[in-house]
């Protein structure tokens, strides 16, 4: 091989090489341009992927949303979690700033200690956490539009980091909204007070329950007397709980709400633990145990046993109890924690949800020759039957319950929605009120002529029917806390999801019904957990016997040396009993040291299994990486060369 043939190839080696390069910033530069909006998400969960309502939201922004992240990234180098939670949010941002391009302006700020930006955070509202170092960390959300519109979250708990793209959407859309949706609510449950009811509230002694807070901070709350004769008809939709006796004009009320095109969401309930436990209501009249709207039901195809509960052996909750002076765990019967099996797939405002707890559920059932669609949104399992209120309203008894259940192998319906074309359940008009019954008629008054009233709807109506008060209880789907003054509120459940969801829809917007909790973006190791637990196993289960036999030993010990004082006459010990002693003495240094090499074993497995995860990573994936070039890079100068001597052997055939 000559000199210069040599030369030719190196050459050719660093042509190829420059090429490789040019190509690769060509196409870095070309995906930048091109695939900007290209996005390829291999998680299980598709963690990185926007949900629809987020989209949509993004898509029907009118004028520009401006978003303020007050991370303190420096602070966040000492705290892990904080960090890659930070990391995810601005993450999160800079997707819905590619979706949402110019409406959409999103700023991160780092505010310094002792700043001006320090300062302007602490003056919109954030919430600054003090850290071991002394420093001040802040880690919280402003948004603005151009009406001087503010939403802020104070601050991102990593608590709510399996909500945060439900959180970041709603307060977008918040300020999208020219105007909050007007929601009504009508009820004698102390929603607004909070356990306790207004007393309690105050003196100080009790904040709104949850879900009430969450709806006034997505819609505008109206409050309606249960004794209103009239809905305004500004109420986009109205949200009634726990109607217990009604006076028929409040029902004509509602009746000619609902055939007018209201919304309505009515929950009902065979025995409201709630109600139960809220005293007495805004009225100063004692709350019913349970409630029904039957009259108006009756119209809209659809009733419900006002004096049974469904009980569901599958969906039964856990609970703790003392049953004859010991602590026991037991599914409660009354208390139902379902999960998605039990929801309607293909509804908006349910299908998307993993898990609702309830308490004392009714049954509601279609009636025959009804006019109306009846499609249930939350059903029991076949293991349930009704049982009677009565079995739980004094003294709940979950092993009785279990004992006495018989399951009827029918499904009931928990929750559902109720369609179409109805008639008025009052076909006289209006019902006179008492003082009206009550007031003297002169002789000669002609009869007067009847209110103008709707006797059969518009259209088809839109009424959504829960057969259960107890769901809206803090007990049954969130756990808080308090950080610094601000109240933290964790989900356990969708219960609230659920029903902000639900009213979402009702109102006309679907957007956020598609949002819901994420899995958190730190994923277990479950090999690595189950192994752990497989150790720890062995490792109580050794324990266990060597520290019996210590104990053993230390007994032998303590025996052998009472005996051996010299006090009060004892006789010193014997050559036998002093060798029985270096006996157990050797034996009681002998345990503990094996018990210590049983704790030392404990992670073994584990720190060999992280071992090979980290070789793994580190050496075998590059390695095989680096194999398969290699590969691919022979295969092509193979084919490279078969081509050039075809080329070759043509030329000269020709």
């Amino acid at each position: 091989m000559s000199a210069s043939t040599s030369f030719s190839r190196l050459s050719l080696a660093l042509l190829t090489l420059v090429l490789a390069v040019i190509f690769f910033l060509a196409v870095n530069v070309m995906a930048g341009s091109s695939l900007r909006l290209a996005r390829l998400d291999l998680t299980e969960d598709h963690l990185h992927t926007l949900s629809p309502g987020t989209i949509n939201t993004l898509s029907k922004l009118k004028e520009p949303v401006k978003l303020r992240l007050y991370y303190s990234a420096r602070v966040a180098t000492a705290l892990p979690r904080f960090r890659t939670f930070g990391q995810h949010v601005q993450n999160l941002l800079a997707e819905y700033k590619v979706l949402a391009g110019s409406k959409l302006i999103v700023e991160i700020v780092d505010p310094e200690p002792f700043s001006a930006t320090e300062d302007e955070a602490a003056q919109l509202g954030l919430r600054g956490v003090p850290t071991e170092s002394g420093e001040t960390f802040y880690f919280g959300l402003v948004g603005t539009n151009q009406v001087d519109g503010r939403e802020v979250i104070p601050y991102l708990a990593l608590d709510r980091e399996n909500f945060i793209e439900y959180d970041l959407t709603r307060l977008i859309a918040n300020l999208n909204r020219a105007k909050k949706p007007l929601v009504g609510v009508m009820t004698d449950l102390p929603l607004a007070f909070g356990p306790g009811g207004m007393m309690a509230a105050m003196r100080g002694q009790s904040r709104p329950y949850v879900i009430y807070e969450e709806l006034a901070k997505q819609f505008e709350i109206k409050s309606v007397p249960t004794s209103s004769d009239v809905i305004d008809a500004d109420i986009n939709v109205l949200l009634l709980a726990h109607p217990a006796g009604l006076a028929p004009a409040t029902q004509f009320a509602l009746d000619q709400f609902v055939l007018r095109g209201g919304r309505l969401i009515v929950m009902v309930d065979p025995f409201s633990e709630l109600g139960t436990a809220s005293g007495r209501g805004p009225g100063g009249g004692q709350v019913a145990e349970s409630s029904n709207l039957a009259t108006l039901f009756a119209k809209w195809g659809v009733e419900m046993d006002a004096k049974q509960f469904v009980a569901d052996r599958k969906n039964a909750q856990q609970v703790m109890f003392t049953d004859q002076g010991q602590q026991r765990q037991m599914g409660y019967l009354a208390w139902l924690h379902l999960t998605d099996a039990a929801f309607d797939k293909s509804d908006v405002a349910i299908g998307q949800f993993k898990s609702i707890n309830m308490g004392s559920v009714g049954a509601l059932k279609p009636m025959a020759n009804a006019t109306t669609k009846f499609i249930p949104l939350i059903k029991s399992s076949d293991d349930a039957s009704l049982i009677t209120t009565e079995k739980i309203a004094t003294n709940p008894d979950p092993v009785g319950l279990n004992r006495d259940f018989k399951p009827s192998g029918e499904t009931y319906t928990l929750a559902a929605r109720v369609t179409g074309a109805v008639e008025t359940a009052f076909p006289d008009g209006k019902p006179k009120t008492d003082n009206a019954a009550k007031a003297p008629v002169p002789e000669k008054a002609m009869s007067p002529k009847p209110e103008d009233f709707l006797k059969k709807s518009a259209g088809p109506i839109n009424v959504v029917i829960i057969a259960d008060t107890d769901f809206l209880d803090d007990k049954f789907w969130v756990q808080t806390a308090d950080l610094m003054g601000q109240r933290v509120v964790v989900p356990s459940a969708d219960n609230g999801s659920f029903v902000l969801g639900l009213v979402d829809n009702m109102t006309g917007s679907g957007d956020l019904i598609g949002l819901r909790a994420r899995p958190p973006v730190s994923r277990p190791f479950t090999l690595v957990d189950n192994m752990r637990r497989h150790a720890e196993e062995r490792f109580l289960t050794e324990e266990k016997r060597l520290q019996d036999l210590l104990a053993e030993t230390e007994k032998h010990l303590s025996e052998l040396n009472v005996k051996g004082r010299v006090t009060d006459g004892a006789q010193p010990l014997s050559p036998a009993q002093l060798e029985e002693v270096a006996k157990f003495q050797k034996q009681r240094s002998d345990t503990r040291l094996a018990l210590r090499e049983v704790q030392r074993k404990l992670r073994a497995d584990i720190d060999r299994l992280d071992g090979n995860l980290k070789l793994i990573n580190i050496v075998l994936v590059p390695v095989l990486l680096a194999i398969f070039a290699i590969f691919l890079s022979v295969f092509q100068s193979r084919q490279r060369r078969a081509r050039m001597a075809q080329l070759k052997l043509a030329d000269r055939s020709a």
